[in-house]
């Protein structure tokens, strides 16, 4: 079975994906990543608040 055949199968069991359009959906509902955490620097430990 080819990469794409695989791929329509998982799409369709796992997230009742069957078309383009489920497709697009799907991703248009994605939450969004807050990628902050991956580009501030890290804090000094003098920096810490305490709650």
């Amino acid at each position: 079975m080819e990469l794409k055949e695989r791929l329509e199968e998982l799409l369709k069991k796992r997230y009742g994906i069957e078309s383009r359009e489920d497709l697009k959906k799907a991703v248009d509902e994605l939450p969004e990543i807050d990628f902050g955490i991956f580009v501030n620097p890290p804090r000094e430990k003098g920096d810490m608040k305490s709650a």
